[in-house]
């Protein structure tokens, strides 16, 4: 064995023990998920419960030294908490300087959806989505039946006026 191939061993040695705690590392943070909640938690859980339409998403401000994410939404409803006419979120993830940082078990959103949110105090007048991506669903129109729907973080989709129902909001879909 040469000189320079004995130091190449050792070096690419580390390397794969390196990447092997890396996997094993984040193997168990992935395994640190949010537990699911059912429907009726989420709702016993919230401090606040509303509908409304996403007005707009920013980068920014940084949370934590990450960059982070600006959610502004126009409630047009609310069912628990003290009354909203505007709510702005501010959540990890986000981009910048050209790159994207996501936080795995966070919602995302976009401009002009629809959404009921479950969300729990975080200080102040400062909310965060309750159990994460279980504390959102889209309202979206069925394309085939016409008929608006609820859809959950796993795309299962079922019909808004039994979702609200079981929020015990008054049998209206329309927003």
């Amino acid at each position: 064995m040469t000189r320079a191939s004995s130091t190449v061993w050792p070096t690419r040695r580390w390397r794969l023990i390196f990447l092997a705690f890396a996997f094993v590392a984040s193997s168990t943070a992935l395994g640190a998920t949010l537990q699911p909640k059912l429907l009726e938690q989420l709702i016993d859980d919230a401090d606040v419960i509303v509908r409304g339409t996403v007005q707009a998403v920013t980068s920014g401000p940084r949370v934590k030294g990450a960059p982070g994410t600006t959610v502004v939404l126009a409630v047009h409803e609310q069912w628990k908490g003290s009354r909203l006419s505007t709510l702005r979120l501010v959540q990890p993830g986000g981009s910048e300087g050209g790159l994207t940082h996501a936080v795995p078990g966070l919602p995302t959103f976009r401009v002009g959806e629809e959404v009921i949110l479950f969300l729990e105090g975080a200080g102040g007048a400062q909310y965060s989505i309750l159990g994460g991506k279980q504390g959102k669903f889209s309202i979206q129109t069925d394309p085939r039946s016409g008929k608006r729907v609820i859809e959950d973080l796993t795309g299962a989709r079922s019909d808004l006026t039994q979702f609200l129902a079981r929020l015990g909001a008054p049998a209206k879909a329309g927003p």
